[in-house]
């Protein structure tokens, strides 16, 4: 009932999802053709002719218990597809919502496919349990039969046949798990996890010799699997199994996207390498144009150097004459100089004549003149001295014969500015 509300493909693929196993007829179910689906191959599979070369249509294809559908790109995107079922295997039975679907169907065929399924729901959502009673006995009884038929079926091996190949060799144990049998045997009693972990554990803490056992019959039982595996798969077997169940078209699909995968990974590498090389290419362009600059400086500074000795050399005579001027010069230059300096000379003597003549008349004047005005000096001095003397002796006398001291006599004069004393220097008064 929860499906009423899809419709055309949708519906289909949530069949599939919810319901697998589910369709006994290809009749049980005609939507309108949708756009993208193709046929199925024979006994429901799809094999290469039918996936590339059928026209597009619409399908539900029912092999047994099991609906398959086949989108235009489910052989372009890789996607596996399911694996032929055994023809032995029994059918699993109608349920009761199918079967009544299905009736509902057929009494009203003139209804779209999508007002059938919703109008089909909601009828069966309010059917009552008395009318839905017909429905549901059958498939118990149906039921009950496929439960026998399969459990018979398992039993004889064919189910086991179908999934592996008894022919195949079976591929032997390692050391480590050879190890782990032996451990969960000592230890019955412990859970399955912990057997893991204890077998894990004790497998860590054993030497290398206590492992050689295990690993030498694992090397021998590996190397005897391998020789069978060979011969199992040149004789043909392999191939003729995979055929049979439908294994072939897996293998073509993983081997497609396989190669699809390489491919992608292959151009992808392609265009690393590409890049790379564009990278590299890039580079050695730069450097070249950096080297190309480096070289046009080094020529400019070169070709400098060049017009500088150009000038250089142009310009060589003039310097040669003009250094040979300038060694010249001065041996002109000091018998001018002393000409100049001769000239110079005599005219400072003569305009120097009257101011020397005044001066020598001034210093033989000047000798006469001293010594009066020593002699001038001298006497005021002593005089001064002895007027000095004189009134500190008489009021000594006054005082000794009871008399009043006389007063003191009055300062003489300084000596005039620029006389000398008796010693002979500047005098400046008492």
């Amino acid at each position: 009932p929860g499906l009423a509300s899809l419709s055309g493909p949708r519906f289909l693929l949530a069949v599939q999802s919810r319901l697998h196993s589910q369709f006994a007829s290809a009749a049980l179910l005609r939507p309108p053709s949708p756009p993208g689906l193709v046929a199925p191959g024979p006994a429901g599979r799809f094999d290469a002719e039918a996936l590339h070369g059928a026209p597009a249509r619409s399908f539900v294809h029912a092999a047994g218990d099991i609906a398959t559908f086949a989108p235009l790109s489910v052989a372009s995107r890789g996607v596996a597809v399911k694996a032929k079922r055994d023809p032995e295997r029994p059918k699993r039975p109608l349920a009761p919502w199918l079967r009544y679907l299905a009736d509902f169907r057929e009494k009203n065929k003139t209804m779209e496919a999508k007002q059938v399924m919703k109008a089909a729901a909601a009828e069966w959502k309010g059917l009552h349990e008395l009318r839905k009673a017909p429905f549901q006995s059958t498939y118990e009884a149906d039921k009950k039969q496929y439960d026998e038929a399969f459990k018979a079926y398992t039993d004889s091996g064919k189910l086991a046949a179908w999934k592996r190949d008894p022919e195949k060799p079976t591929q032997p144990l390692t050391a480590y798990l050879r190890f782990a049998a032996e451990v969960r045997k000592q230890n019955p009693q412990v859970k399955m996890t912990e057997q893991s972990k204890l077998a894990a554990t004790q497998w860590k803490a054993l030497s290398p010799e206590a492992k050689a056992p295990y690993e030498q019959k694992a090397a021998v039982e590996a190397k005897t699997w391998k020789e069978a595996m060979e011969k199992y798969k040149a004789s043909g077997k392999e191939a003729a199994f995979k055929e049979k169940t439908g294994r072939d078209v897996q293998d073509k699909l993983k081997a497609k996207k396989a190669a699809k995968e390489a491919q992608l990974k292959e151009k992808e590498q392609a265009a690393k390498a590409k890049a790379k090389e564009r990278m590299v290419a890039k580079k050695a362009k730069e450097m070249k144009l950096r080297m190309k600059a480096r070289a046009d400086v080094k020529k400019a500074k070169e070709a400098e150097k060049k017009t500088k000795d150009a000038v250089l050399t142009a310009n060589k005579p003039k310097a040669k004459a003009k250094l040979t001027a300038k060694a010249k010069a001065p041996a002109a230059k000091p018998r001018a100089n002393s000409k100049a300096s001769a000239e110079t000379k005599d005219a400072l003597l003569r305009a120097n004549k009257p101011k020397a003549k005044a001066k020598t008349t001034a210093k033989a004047k000047a000798p006469a003149a001293k010594p009066r005005a020593k002699s001038k000096a001298s006497a005021e001095t002593k005089a001064s001295t002895e007027a000095t003397g004189a009134a500190a002796a008489g009021p000594v006398a006054a005082a000794s014969e009871g008399a009043p001291p006389a007063p003191p006599a009055p300062p003489s004069a300084p000596p005039a500015q620029g006389s000398r004393g008796l010693d002979g220097s500047q005098g400046h008064g008492i």
